[in-house]
């Protein structure tokens, strides 16, 4: 009777680890799957930005030139600042940033919508008079810096537009 205990335990142990290592098998064939697709994934990732670092600046987009060359400006004038849509940034975020060490630079892109030069941005009220040559139709794109020295959520110390061309 023992003896035969020892064969049932032996067969259930033996039938036990054969559905173990078949179902690890397939866990494994999976990952190795997805680490070629994560891989494969990858090397387009590298490939398309070796082509954008080939890409001379001439071939650049004009809009994408004056947004960088702003940016840049930015920089210059105000040191470090963190970038935020307008749905990002926050009232609360405006009230605080004093407390931080870097401007805040809200970026938004809106529309003009009528020959007043009254525009929607992101959803938001905004006036583009102040933009040469802009026109009914017309998109923009609005970087608005706000004063670091101050919480008023409206203390904007300097803007700069570009026209989406």
């Amino acid at each position: 009777m023992k003896k035969m205990n020892n064969i049932v335990i032996v067969a259930l142990c033996v039938a036990i680890l054969g559905v173990l290592l078949m179902g690890c098998g397939k866990i494994s064939s999976n990952n190795n799957k997805a680490v070629k697709n994560e891989n494969t994934a990858f090397s387009e990732v590298l490939e398309a930005e070796e082509l954008e670092a080939e890409q001379p600046e001439a071939v650049k987009d004009e809009t994408v030139l004056k947004c960088e060359e702003i940016e840049k400006e930015i920089i210059e004038e105000y040191g470090d600042f963190e970038m935020f849509s307008t749905s990002e940034l926050t009232g609360e975020m405006l009230e605080n940033r004093m407390n931080g060490d870097k401007v805040i630079v809200e970026r938004t892109k809106g529309i003009v919508l009528d020959d007043e030069l009254n525009g929607l941005a992101e959803d938001h009220y905004i006036s583009y008079r102040s933009v040469e040559g802009v026109q009914p139709g017309d998109e923009i794109i609005t970087y608005l810096v706000y004063n670091p020295a101050t919480s008023y959520i409206d203390d904007i110390i300097e803007r700069y537009d570009v026209i989406v061309k």
